[in-house]
């Protein structure tokens, strides 16, 4: 059966020295009674106890081998929170009362939204990432040479990170070219000529990128 008690949640900051700076340990307080109610308590003093964070969730529970720090008061015990990816702000915070949800072998809680981290902006490099998708977006629907190209414009726009792309059928490509001067003949599905040299599309698509950084081979199928 789950009952609900009243704890208390903080951040203090830990200073680490001029080389590492501070750092906010998170520390939660946990009434006597609630602990008793988990069967968390070993006559007077609660047993050896795992505390982790993840995701702005924390849970209590008996653990089997080193435990988190204790510290008794008049509230209660105070313990040290862990986690990697905690969820939890690492400001500095004063305690705030929060609910605890008791069961047995347990003492949970959610972080209050003032306790919990904020999420870091996307910067505008992971913004054009996510904006261009990845190579399954750039490849649908395409086979054969004409997959092989997108996907090979894909990775070269990848690695330059940026730029509007202008999206051309092989068509419109050897239109590109042949406008810009040079001569252009299809001799097959995936063999051309250039100024009179044999080319493949990768040929060609790398021609037309030096008259236009943008465009992009994405479309015809073989």
């Amino acid at each position: 059966m789950k009952q609900v008690f009243t704890g208390t949640l903080e951040v203090r900051s830990v200073d680490r020295g001029m080389q590492q700076g501070t750092k906010g340990r998170i520390y939660l307080t946990v009434p006597e009674a609630a602990l008793d109610s988990a069967g968390l308590m070993c006559g007077k003093q609660p047993v050896r106890l795992s505390v982790k964070a993840s995701g702005g969730r924390v849970v209590v529970r008996a653990s089997v081998t080193r435990g988190s720090a204790v510290e008794a008061n008049s509230s209660g015990y105070t313990v040290l929170v862990h986690g990697q990816n905690t969820g939890i702000s690492a400001r500095t915070m004063p305690p705030v009362r929060v609910a605890l949800v008791v069961q047995p072998g347990s003492v949970e809680l959610l972080a209050p939204d003032e306790a919990l981290a904020k999420p870091r902006k996307p910067t505008s490099l992971l913004r054009e990432r996510e904006e261009r998708g990845t190579f399954r977006d750039a490849t649908a629907g395409l086979y054969g040479a004409a997959y092989a190209m997108a996907l090979d414009d894909y990775r070269n726009e990848t690695k330059r990170e940026g730029g509007a792309r202008q999206a051309v059928c092989i068509e419109q490509l050897a239109d590109m070219l042949r406008n810009a001067g040079h001569r252009v003949v299809r001799i097959s599905a995936r063999l051309w000529t250039l100024d009179g040299e044999s080319a493949t599309l990768g040929d060609l698509s790398e021609a037309a990128r030096r008259i236009d950084r943008d465009a992009v081979l994405v479309a015809e199928a073989a």
